[in-house]
Protein backbone atom coordinates (compact mmCIF):
# COMPACT_ATOMS: atom_id res chain seq x y z
CA UNK A 1 0.00 0.00 0.00
CA UNK A 2 1.40 3.72 -0.96
CA UNK A 3 1.54 6.28 1.45
CA UNK A 4 0.41 9.50 0.76
CA UNK A 5 2.77 12.44 1.81
CA UNK A 6 2.28 13.83 5.01
CA UNK A 7 1.56 17.71 5.23
CA UNK A 8 5.40 18.64 6.50
CA UNK A 9 6.59 16.62 3.80
CA UNK A 10 5.76 18.65 1.06
CA UNK A 11 5.45 22.52 0.31
CA UNK A 12 3.43 23.30 -2.79
CA UNK A 13 3.71 26.67 -4.95
CA UNK A 14 1.56 28.13 -7.78
CA UNK A 15 -2.26 27.82 -8.82
CA UNK A 16 -2.74 25.18 -5.59
CA UNK A 17 -1.01 27.18 -3.21
CA UNK A 18 -2.92 30.46 -4.57
CA UNK A 19 -6.09 29.07 -4.33
CA UNK A 20 -5.57 27.63 -0.33
CA UNK A 21 -4.47 31.43 0.54
CA UNK A 22 -7.45 32.62 -1.06
CA UNK A 23 -9.51 30.15 1.12
CA UNK A 24 -7.95 30.73 3.95
CA UNK A 25 -8.78 34.50 3.82
CA UNK A 26 -12.19 33.42 3.32
CA UNK A 27 -12.53 31.16 6.21
CA UNK A 28 -11.08 33.96 8.25
CA UNK A 29 -13.92 36.62 6.90
CA UNK A 30 -16.94 37.44 9.95
CA UNK A 31 -19.12 34.52 9.60
CA UNK A 32 -15.95 31.96 10.81
CA UNK A 33 -15.32 33.64 13.32
CA UNK A 34 -16.75 33.45 17.05
CA UNK A 35 -19.27 34.12 18.00
CA UNK A 36 -21.21 33.92 14.48
CA UNK A 37 -19.69 30.29 13.92
CA UNK A 38 -21.97 29.08 16.61
CA UNK A 39 -25.36 31.05 15.48
CA UNK A 40 -27.11 27.58 14.12
CA UNK A 41 -25.23 25.32 16.14
CA UNK A 42 -27.74 24.58 17.96
CA UNK A 43 -30.59 23.90 15.71
CA UNK A 44 -31.28 22.56 11.82
CA UNK A 45 -27.68 20.98 11.53
CA UNK A 46 -25.89 20.55 15.48
CA UNK A 47 -22.19 20.92 14.71
CA UNK A 48 -21.80 21.29 11.28
CA UNK A 49 -21.07 24.60 10.27
CA UNK A 50 -18.53 24.84 13.07
CA UNK A 51 -17.15 21.29 12.38
CA UNK A 52 -16.63 22.14 9.01
CA UNK A 53 -15.06 25.27 9.54
CA UNK A 54 -13.06 23.82 12.33
CA UNK A 55 -11.68 20.95 9.61
CA UNK A 56 -11.05 23.68 6.86
CA UNK A 57 -9.10 25.56 9.15
CA UNK A 58 -6.71 22.65 10.37
CA UNK A 59 -6.14 21.20 6.55
CA UNK A 60 -5.66 24.34 5.34
CA UNK A 61 -3.18 25.79 8.09
CA UNK A 62 -1.41 22.42 7.88
CA UNK A 63 -1.22 22.98 3.75
CA UNK A 64 -0.29 26.50 3.62
CA UNK A 65 1.96 26.26 7.26
CA UNK A 66 0.12 30.10 8.05
CA UNK A 67 -2.09 29.47 11.72
CA UNK A 68 -5.33 29.87 11.51
CA UNK A 69 -6.14 33.33 13.24
CA UNK A 70 -9.27 32.16 15.08
CA UNK A 71 -8.66 29.06 15.85
CA UNK A 72 -8.08 29.15 19.51
CA UNK A 73 -11.21 31.13 20.30
CA UNK A 74 -13.30 28.33 18.23
CA UNK A 75 -11.79 25.60 20.41
CA UNK A 76 -12.01 27.33 23.66
CA UNK A 77 -15.92 27.99 22.78
CA UNK A 78 -16.62 24.38 21.80
CA UNK A 79 -14.89 23.08 24.97
CA UNK A 80 -17.60 25.80 26.60
CA UNK A 81 -21.05 24.24 24.50
CA UNK A 82 -19.87 20.73 24.71
CA UNK A 83 -19.19 20.69 28.22
CA UNK A 84 -22.91 19.95 29.21
CA UNK A 85 -23.82 17.15 27.12
CA UNK A 86 -20.59 16.27 25.04
CA UNK A 87 -22.35 16.92 22.16
CA UNK A 88 -24.71 19.86 20.26
CA UNK A 89 -28.46 20.18 19.93
CA UNK A 90 -31.09 18.84 22.08
CA UNK A 91 -30.80 15.28 23.47
CA UNK A 92 -33.55 13.25 22.41
CA UNK A 93 -35.58 11.04 23.97
CA UNK A 94 -34.28 7.26 24.51
CA UNK A 95 -34.45 5.30 21.07
CA UNK A 96 -34.62 8.64 18.90
CA UNK A 97 -32.14 9.79 16.58
CA UNK A 98 -31.65 13.07 14.25
CA UNK A 99 -30.06 12.11 11.24
CA UNK A 100 -29.06 15.80 10.95
CA UNK A 101 -27.19 15.55 14.28
CA UNK A 102 -25.21 12.72 13.64
CA UNK A 103 -24.37 13.95 10.10
CA UNK A 104 -23.55 17.50 11.68
CA UNK A 105 -21.12 16.15 14.38
CA UNK A 106 -19.43 14.11 11.74
CA UNK A 107 -17.54 17.21 10.55
CA UNK A 108 -16.97 18.82 14.21
CA UNK A 109 -15.65 15.10 15.38
CA UNK A 110 -13.46 14.87 12.29
CA UNK A 111 -11.91 18.59 12.70
CA UNK A 112 -11.15 18.00 16.37
CA UNK A 113 -9.50 14.82 15.55
CA UNK A 114 -7.68 16.60 12.94
CA UNK A 115 -6.34 19.28 15.31
CA UNK A 116 -5.23 16.79 17.81
CA UNK A 117 -3.53 15.09 14.74
CA UNK A 118 -1.38 18.21 13.93
CA UNK A 119 -1.13 19.41 17.53
CA UNK A 120 -1.11 16.72 19.47
CA UNK A 121 -3.65 18.63 21.45
CA UNK A 122 -4.93 16.40 24.35
CA UNK A 123 -8.10 18.79 24.93
CA UNK A 124 -9.00 17.73 20.80
CA UNK A 125 -8.75 14.05 21.31
CA UNK A 126 -11.03 13.94 24.62
CA UNK A 127 -13.68 16.56 23.12
CA UNK A 128 -13.93 14.16 20.27
CA UNK A 129 -13.81 11.24 22.05
CA UNK A 130 -16.79 12.49 24.33
CA UNK A 131 -18.53 13.34 21.28
CA UNK A 132 -18.01 9.80 20.20
CA UNK A 133 -19.07 7.79 23.59
CA UNK A 134 -22.43 10.44 23.96
CA UNK A 135 -23.52 10.77 20.90
CA UNK A 136 -22.80 7.60 18.77
CA UNK A 137 -21.67 4.83 20.71
CA UNK A 138 -25.13 4.81 21.83
CA UNK A 139 -26.32 4.17 18.44
CA UNK A 140 -26.44 0.54 18.66
CA UNK A 141 -29.02 -1.35 16.96
CA UNK A 142 -30.10 2.01 15.68
CA UNK A 143 -29.20 1.73 12.36
CA UNK A 144 -31.16 -1.91 11.43
CA UNK A 145 -33.78 -0.02 11.94
CA UNK A 146 -33.05 2.88 9.63
CA UNK A 147 -35.87 3.32 7.14
CA UNK A 148 -34.69 2.07 3.09
CA UNK A 149 -37.93 2.45 1.91
CA UNK A 150 -39.65 4.59 -0.18
CA UNK A 151 -40.25 8.27 1.13
CA UNK A 152 -42.60 11.16 1.26
CA UNK A 153 -39.21 13.64 1.38
CA UNK A 154 -38.11 12.79 -2.47
CA UNK A 155 -38.67 15.73 -4.17
CA UNK A 156 -38.28 18.29 -0.86
CA UNK A 157 -34.33 18.71 -0.79
CA UNK A 158 -32.92 22.12 -1.03
CA UNK A 159 -29.51 23.22 -0.96
CA UNK A 160 -29.30 23.08 2.68
CA UNK A 161 -31.15 20.31 3.88
CA UNK A 162 -33.81 20.00 6.57
CA UNK A 163 -35.77 17.89 8.61
CA UNK A 164 -38.73 16.38 6.93
CA UNK A 165 -41.08 15.81 9.90
CA UNK A 166 -41.28 12.27 8.42
CA UNK A 167 -40.62 9.99 11.52
CA UNK A 168 -39.43 6.31 11.51
CA UNK A 169 -38.45 3.58 13.83
CA UNK A 170 -37.03 6.23 15.81
CA UNK A 171 -35.57 8.57 13.34
CA UNK A 172 -36.27 12.06 12.56
CA UNK A 173 -35.49 12.29 8.72
CA UNK A 174 -33.99 14.81 6.25
CA UNK A 175 -34.40 15.75 3.26
CA UNK A 176 -30.78 15.04 2.52
CA UNK A 177 -31.74 11.35 2.05
CA UNK A 178 -29.14 8.61 3.54
CA UNK A 179 -27.27 11.84 5.56
CA UNK A 180 -27.44 9.57 8.91
CA UNK A 181 -24.69 7.46 6.99
CA UNK A 182 -22.24 10.51 6.76
CA UNK A 183 -20.45 10.24 10.55
CA UNK A 184 -19.55 6.65 8.95
CA UNK A 185 -16.66 9.07 7.91
CA UNK A 186 -15.49 10.31 11.11
CA UNK A 187 -15.96 6.95 12.76
CA UNK A 188 -13.95 5.06 10.59
CA UNK A 189 -10.98 7.65 10.48
CA UNK A 190 -11.30 7.54 14.92
CA UNK A 191 -10.86 3.27 14.74
CA UNK A 192 -8.18 3.23 12.25
CA UNK A 193 -5.98 6.30 13.03
CA UNK A 194 -6.63 6.50 17.01
CA UNK A 195 -7.88 2.47 17.72
CA UNK A 196 -10.83 3.01 19.24
CA UNK A 197 -11.70 -0.70 18.62
CA UNK A 198 -14.85 -0.25 20.45
CA UNK A 199 -16.32 1.35 17.39
CA UNK A 200 -16.05 -1.84 15.15
CA UNK A 201 -19.31 -3.22 16.18
CA UNK A 202 -21.09 -0.60 15.20
CA UNK A 203 -19.29 0.35 11.85
CA UNK A 204 -20.32 -3.27 10.56
CA UNK A 205 -23.62 -2.74 11.72
CA UNK A 206 -23.39 0.50 9.53
CA UNK A 207 -21.76 -1.18 6.70
CA UNK A 208 -24.59 -4.06 6.82
CA UNK A 209 -27.38 -1.47 6.65
CA UNK A 210 -25.53 0.35 4.00
CA UNK A 211 -24.94 -1.81 1.36
CA UNK A 212 -28.49 -3.13 1.56
CA UNK A 213 -29.59 0.09 0.70
CA UNK A 214 -30.79 0.67 -3.44
CA UNK A 215 -28.89 3.83 -3.68
CA UNK A 216 -31.02 4.88 -7.39
CA UNK A 217 -34.12 3.67 -5.62
CA UNK A 218 -34.28 5.84 -2.20
CA UNK A 219 -32.76 8.63 -4.13
CA UNK A 220 -29.60 8.80 -1.68
CA UNK A 221 -27.49 12.00 -1.87
CA UNK A 222 -24.40 11.34 -3.07
CA UNK A 223 -22.70 13.30 -0.69
CA UNK A 224 -23.97 11.14 2.35
CA UNK A 225 -23.00 8.03 0.17
CA UNK A 226 -19.33 9.11 -0.65
CA UNK A 227 -18.87 10.09 2.99
CA UNK A 228 -19.95 7.10 4.10
CA UNK A 229 -17.97 5.07 1.20
CA UNK A 230 -14.86 7.14 2.78
CA UNK A 231 -15.52 5.40 6.50
CA UNK A 232 -15.78 2.47 4.48
CA UNK A 233 -12.30 2.69 3.42
CA UNK A 234 -10.92 3.32 7.15
CA UNK A 235 -12.42 0.47 8.16
CA UNK A 236 -10.57 -1.52 5.74
CA UNK A 237 -7.34 0.05 6.66
CA UNK A 238 -8.23 -0.53 10.28
CA UNK A 239 -9.31 -3.78 9.62
CA UNK A 240 -7.68 -5.21 6.27
CA UNK A 241 -10.98 -7.20 5.59
CA UNK A 242 -11.24 -7.21 2.05
CA UNK A 243 -14.72 -7.42 1.66
CA UNK A 244 -14.82 -3.55 3.11
CA UNK A 245 -12.27 -2.60 -0.12
CA UNK A 246 -14.85 -4.42 -2.50
CA UNK A 247 -17.78 -2.51 -1.13
CA UNK A 248 -16.01 0.49 -1.71
CA UNK A 249 -15.04 0.28 -4.94
CA UNK A 250 -18.43 -0.85 -6.33
CA UNK A 251 -20.16 2.27 -4.61
CA UNK A 252 -17.74 4.33 -6.22
CA UNK A 253 -18.08 2.94 -9.57
CA UNK A 254 -21.83 3.21 -9.45
CA UNK A 255 -21.31 6.45 -8.36
CA UNK A 256 -18.73 7.28 -11.34
CA UNK A 257 -21.90 4.97 -13.97
CA UNK A 258 -24.41 7.03 -12.89
CA UNK A 259 -23.75 10.31 -10.77
CA UNK A 260 -21.20 12.46 -12.17
CA UNK A 261 -21.27 14.82 -14.66
CA UNK A 262 -20.06 15.54 -17.93
CA UNK A 263 -17.66 18.38 -16.26
CA UNK A 264 -16.67 15.38 -13.27
CA UNK A 265 -19.02 17.00 -10.70
CA UNK A 266 -21.75 14.80 -9.18
CA UNK A 267 -25.67 14.84 -9.19
CA UNK A 268 -27.02 16.17 -6.21
CA UNK A 269 -28.63 12.94 -5.45
CA UNK A 270 -29.04 9.18 -6.98
CA UNK A 271 -31.42 9.15 -10.36
CA UNK A 272 -32.31 13.14 -9.87
CA UNK A 273 -30.26 14.60 -12.54
CA UNK A 274 -31.89 17.68 -12.40
CA UNK A 275 -30.48 19.77 -9.74
CA UNK A 276 -26.93 20.84 -9.09
CA UNK A 277 -23.28 19.92 -8.22
CA UNK A 278 -22.72 20.06 -4.69
CA UNK A 279 -18.75 20.76 -3.58
CA UNK A 280 -18.99 18.77 -0.57
CA UNK A 281 -19.34 15.38 -2.74
CA UNK A 282 -16.88 16.80 -5.18
CA UNK A 283 -14.23 16.45 -2.72
CA UNK A 284 -15.32 13.29 -1.37
CA UNK A 285 -15.01 11.56 -4.97
CA UNK A 286 -11.56 13.52 -4.95
CA UNK A 287 -10.12 12.06 -1.77
CA UNK A 288 -12.02 7.94 -2.54
CA UNK A 289 -10.17 8.37 -5.84
CA UNK A 290 -6.96 8.82 -3.75
CA UNK A 291 -7.62 6.36 -1.40
CA UNK A 292 -8.00 3.43 -3.83
CA UNK A 293 -5.01 4.73 -5.56
CA UNK A 294 -2.97 4.29 -2.43
CA UNK A 295 -4.37 0.68 -1.45
CA UNK A 296 -4.74 -0.90 -4.94
CA UNK A 297 -2.10 1.36 -7.19
CA UNK A 298 -4.50 1.49 -10.01
CA UNK A 299 -3.86 4.52 -12.03
CA UNK A 300 -7.13 4.56 -13.32
CA UNK A 301 -7.72 6.45 -9.81
CA UNK A 302 -5.15 8.83 -10.35
CA UNK A 303 -6.90 9.59 -13.22
CA UNK A 304 -10.02 9.99 -11.85
CA UNK A 305 -8.39 12.71 -9.55
CA UNK A 306 -6.97 14.46 -11.60
CA UNK A 307 -10.07 14.98 -14.33
CA UNK A 308 -12.25 16.00 -10.89
CA UNK A 309 -9.96 18.17 -9.22
CA UNK A 310 -8.91 19.74 -12.61
CA UNK A 311 -12.03 20.41 -13.84
CA UNK A 312 -15.07 20.07 -11.24
CA UNK A 313 -13.63 21.26 -8.19
CA UNK A 314 -11.30 24.45 -9.33
CA UNK A 315 -14.27 25.40 -11.86
CA UNK A 316 -16.47 25.65 -8.05
CA UNK A 317 -14.13 27.83 -6.39
CA UNK A 318 -15.09 31.68 -6.71
CA UNK A 319 -13.26 34.65 -6.44
CA UNK A 320 -14.23 34.67 -2.97
CA UNK A 321 -12.03 31.89 -2.35
CA UNK A 322 -15.07 29.98 -1.25
CA UNK A 323 -16.89 27.53 -3.16
CA UNK A 324 -20.58 27.45 -4.72
CA UNK A 325 -22.83 24.79 -6.58
CA UNK A 326 -23.30 24.77 -10.49
CA UNK A 327 -25.61 23.18 -13.11
CA UNK A 328 -25.16 19.33 -14.12
CA UNK A 329 -24.06 19.63 -17.60
CA UNK A 330 -24.94 16.40 -19.41
CA UNK A 331 -28.15 15.82 -17.27
CA UNK A 332 -30.33 17.89 -19.02
CA UNK A 333 -28.26 21.09 -20.06
CA UNK A 334 -25.00 21.36 -22.53
CA UNK A 335 -23.84 24.16 -20.70
CA UNK A 336 -22.12 24.41 -17.01
CA UNK A 337 -22.22 27.24 -15.00
CA UNK A 338 -23.68 28.95 -11.50
CA UNK A 339 -26.85 26.94 -10.60
CA UNK A 340 -28.32 30.18 -9.02
CA UNK A 341 -27.19 33.14 -7.38
CA UNK A 342 -28.69 32.11 -4.06
CA UNK A 343 -26.49 29.30 -4.59
CA UNK A 344 -23.38 30.81 -6.14
CA UNK A 345 -21.57 30.13 -2.96
CA UNK A 346 -22.64 27.17 -0.50
CA UNK A 347 -20.74 29.13 2.09
CA UNK A 348 -22.31 27.05 5.04
CA UNK A 349 -20.74 23.98 3.62
CA UNK A 350 -19.00 24.01 0.39
CA UNK A 351 -16.38 26.65 1.13
CA UNK A 352 -14.97 25.31 4.21
CA UNK A 353 -14.85 21.54 2.76
CA UNK A 354 -13.01 22.92 -0.32
CA UNK A 355 -10.52 24.02 1.82
CA UNK A 356 -10.04 20.40 2.79
CA UNK A 357 -10.27 19.29 -1.09
CA UNK A 358 -7.55 21.78 -1.84
CA UNK A 359 -5.17 20.52 1.12
CA UNK A 360 -5.51 17.04 0.59
CA UNK A 361 -4.21 17.94 -3.36
CA UNK A 362 -1.07 19.03 -1.81
CA UNK A 363 -0.63 15.92 0.00
CA UNK A 364 -1.29 13.78 -3.17
CA UNK A 365 1.43 15.41 -5.05
CA UNK A 366 3.37 12.47 -4.40
CA UNK A 367 2.87 8.88 -2.79
CA UNK A 368 5.37 6.30 -1.72
CA UNK A 369 6.30 2.95 -0.86
CA UNK A 370 9.22 1.08 0.81
CA UNK A 371 11.72 1.90 -2.17
CA UNK A 372 10.26 3.67 -4.73
CA UNK A 373 8.77 7.91 -4.76
CA UNK A 374 5.41 8.01 -6.78
CA UNK A 375 5.22 11.58 -8.59
CA UNK A 376 1.57 11.37 -9.22
CA UNK A 377 0.52 15.16 -9.29
CA UNK A 378 2.73 17.46 -11.22
CA UNK A 379 2.85 20.85 -9.53
CA UNK A 380 5.42 23.32 -8.45
CA UNK A 381 5.84 22.00 -5.23
CA UNK A 382 9.15 20.96 -2.66
CA UNK A 383 9.08 17.37 -1.81
CA UNK A 384 11.47 16.63 1.67
CA UNK A 385 10.95 12.81 2.59
CA UNK A 386 12.85 9.57 3.25
CA UNK A 387 16.31 11.20 2.46
CA UNK A 388 14.68 12.52 -0.84
CA UNK A 389 14.37 16.20 -1.86
CA UNK A 390 12.44 16.90 -5.14
CA UNK A 391 12.06 20.36 -6.47
CA UNK A 392 9.32 19.88 -9.30
CA UNK A 393 8.60 23.01 -11.50
CA UNK A 394 6.13 22.42 -14.16
CA UNK A 395 3.52 24.35 -16.10
CA UNK A 396 1.07 21.11 -16.10
CA UNK A 397 -1.89 20.62 -16.79
CA UNK A 398 -1.32 23.30 -19.78
CA UNK A 399 2.06 21.79 -20.96
CA UNK A 400 3.95 18.54 -20.53
CA UNK A 401 7.14 19.78 -19.23
CA UNK A 402 8.22 18.85 -15.84
CA UNK A 403 11.30 18.98 -14.18
CA UNK A 404 12.36 17.58 -11.17
CA UNK A 405 15.51 18.52 -9.23
CA UNK A 406 16.55 15.60 -6.85
CA UNK A 407 18.85 15.88 -4.10
CA UNK A 408 19.99 12.98 -1.58
CA UNK A 409 20.58 13.31 2.00
CA UNK A 410 23.17 10.67 2.94
CA UNK A 411 21.64 7.59 2.12
CA UNK A 412 18.08 7.56 1.39
CA UNK A 413 14.96 5.18 2.07
CA UNK A 414 14.32 5.59 -1.50
CA UNK A 415 15.72 3.85 -4.50
CA UNK A 416 13.70 4.67 -7.67
CA UNK A 417 11.36 7.29 -9.14
CA UNK A 418 8.65 7.20 -10.36
CA UNK A 419 6.55 9.70 -13.00
CA UNK A 420 2.84 9.35 -13.56
CA UNK A 421 2.18 9.23 -16.97
CA UNK A 422 -1.61 10.12 -18.73
CA UNK A 423 -3.20 7.69 -20.74
CA UNK A 424 -3.52 9.94 -23.54
CA UNK A 425 0.51 10.83 -23.37
CA UNK A 426 1.59 8.27 -26.06
CA UNK A 427 5.51 9.97 -26.64
CA UNK A 428 6.24 10.39 -22.80
CA UNK A 429 9.79 10.31 -21.98
CA UNK A 430 12.14 11.00 -19.39
CA UNK A 431 16.07 12.35 -19.98
CA UNK A 432 18.19 12.64 -16.80
CA UNK A 433 21.23 10.92 -14.59
CA UNK A 434 19.21 7.19 -15.28
CA UNK A 435 17.24 5.53 -17.88
CA UNK A 436 13.94 5.22 -16.98
CA UNK A 437 11.77 2.31 -18.25
CA UNK A 438 7.45 1.77 -18.39
CA UNK A 439 6.03 0.06 -15.90
CA UNK A 440 2.04 0.02 -15.48
CA UNK A 441 1.80 3.80 -16.33
CA UNK A 442 4.87 4.92 -15.42
CA UNK A 443 8.30 5.65 -16.15
CA UNK A 444 10.33 4.66 -13.41
CA UNK A 445 14.23 5.31 -13.34
CA UNK A 446 17.02 4.41 -10.65
CA UNK A 447 16.86 7.58 -7.58
CA UNK A 448 20.42 9.75 -7.50
CA UNK A 449 21.22 13.53 -7.37
CA UNK A 450 20.56 15.11 -10.83
CA UNK A 451 18.10 16.66 -12.76
CA UNK A 452 15.32 14.29 -14.38
CA UNK A 453 12.90 15.70 -17.31
CA UNK A 454 10.00 14.52 -18.30
CA UNK A 455 8.46 15.45 -21.48
CA UNK A 456 5.02 14.66 -23.32
CA UNK A 457 2.72 16.16 -25.69
CA UNK A 458 -0.68 17.28 -24.68
CA UNK A 459 -3.44 16.63 -27.36
CA UNK A 460 -7.15 17.61 -27.97
CA UNK A 461 -9.43 15.03 -27.21
CA UNK A 462 -12.39 14.41 -28.35
CA UNK A 463 -15.00 11.80 -26.20
CA UNK A 464 -18.43 10.76 -26.35
CA UNK A 465 -20.79 11.88 -23.96
CA UNK A 466 -20.58 9.61 -20.47
CA UNK A 467 -24.75 10.21 -20.29
CA UNK A 468 -25.30 7.81 -23.87
CA UNK A 469 -28.79 9.26 -23.78
CA UNK A 470 -27.18 12.28 -25.27
CA UNK A 471 -25.71 12.07 -28.80
CA UNK A 472 -23.21 14.66 -27.84
CA UNK A 473 -19.37 15.16 -26.99
CA UNK A 474 -16.98 16.39 -25.18
CA UNK A 475 -13.33 18.23 -25.68
CA UNK A 476 -10.83 18.79 -23.29
CA UNK A 477 -7.07 19.70 -23.43
CA UNK A 478 -5.98 16.31 -21.67
CA UNK A 479 -7.84 16.12 -18.42
CA UNK A 480 -8.94 20.49 -19.19
CA UNK A 481 -12.47 20.34 -20.30
CA UNK A 482 -13.14 23.21 -22.83
CA UNK A 483 -15.81 25.33 -22.13
CA UNK A 484 -16.98 27.88 -25.04
CA UNK A 485 -19.03 31.12 -23.84
CA UNK A 486 -21.75 30.91 -25.87
CA UNK A 487 -25.39 31.96 -24.75
CA UNK A 488 -26.97 29.65 -27.52
CA UNK A 489 -25.41 26.27 -28.00
CA UNK A 490 -23.50 25.91 -31.03
CA UNK A 491 -21.91 22.97 -32.67
CA UNK A 492 -18.27 22.37 -32.92
CA UNK A 493 -15.86 20.33 -35.39
CA UNK A 494 -12.83 19.48 -33.14
CA UNK A 495 -11.52 19.04 -36.85
CA UNK A 496 -11.00 22.50 -37.36
CA UNK A 497 -10.09 23.60 -33.97
CA UNK A 498 -6.37 25.21 -33.84
CA UNK A 499 -4.11 25.48 -30.73
CA UNK A 500 -3.70 29.28 -30.02
CA UNK A 501 -1.36 28.46 -26.86
CA UNK A 502 -3.04 28.69 -23.16
CA UNK A 503 -5.08 25.60 -23.38
CA UNK A 504 -6.66 27.52 -25.45
CA UNK A 505 -8.79 26.81 -29.25
CA UNK A 506 -10.26 28.38 -31.72
CA UNK A 507 -13.14 27.44 -33.98
CA UNK A 508 -12.81 28.16 -37.95
CA UNK A 509 -15.90 30.28 -37.11
CA UNK A 510 -13.91 32.46 -34.65
CA UNK A 511 -15.45 31.30 -31.49
CA UNK A 512 -12.86 30.10 -28.61
CA UNK A 513 -12.87 27.37 -26.27
CA UNK A 514 -10.94 26.99 -22.99
CA UNK A 515 -10.52 25.29 -19.84
CA UNK A 516 -13.02 25.63 -16.78
CA UNK A 517 -10.55 26.66 -14.28
CA UNK A 518 -10.15 30.23 -15.15
CA UNK A 519 -13.53 30.97 -13.41
CA UNK A 520 -11.67 31.67 -10.44
CA UNK A 521 -11.05 35.45 -11.75
CA UNK A 522 -14.13 36.40 -13.27
CA UNK A 523 -15.87 38.95 -11.33
CA UNK A 524 -19.16 38.53 -12.71
CA UNK A 525 -19.41 34.99 -12.40
CA UNK A 526 -22.48 34.50 -11.61
CA UNK A 527 -23.26 35.16 -15.12
CA UNK A 528 -20.66 32.84 -16.47
CA UNK A 529 -21.91 29.92 -18.53
CA UNK A 530 -20.35 27.56 -20.56
CA UNK A 531 -21.36 25.34 -23.21
CA UNK A 532 -19.08 21.98 -22.59
CA UNK A 533 -21.28 19.59 -24.51
CA UNK A 534 -21.30 19.73 -28.32
CA UNK A 535 -24.39 18.19 -30.44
Amino acid sequence: MLKALDFDEVTVYGDLAHRILRNIARLESPMYRPPKIFKDALVNWPGDFAGRTLLALVLTARASGREPAYIGEILDNLEQMLETNGYLGEKLPEGQFDEQQLSGHNWLTRGLMEHYLWKKCEKSLKLAKRIIKELYLPLASAYEKYPINTRDSFFVGEAEGKLTGEYSDGWHLSSDIGCAFMCFDALGQAYSELGMAELYPLLSEMHNKFMCIDFQGLYMQTHATLSCTRGILSLYMGSKDERFLNDAVKIFQMYLDSAINEAYGNYNWFSRPKSWTEPCAIVDSAMIAAQLFRITKQTVYLEWLHKIYYNALVYAQRPSGGFGCDLEAGADTCFTGVYSEPMAEAFWCCTMRGGEGLSRMAQYTAFYDSDTLYIAFYQPAIINTCGVRARIKTAFPENGDISIDIALNGKPGLSHLAFYIPSYATDAEVCGPTQATKRDGWLVAPLVTGMYRLSFTIPLICLPTADRHINGRTLSHGYLILGAKTEEAISVDDKNLAHIGDCKYKSDGQLELEPLSTMLEIDNYVCDKRQIVFI
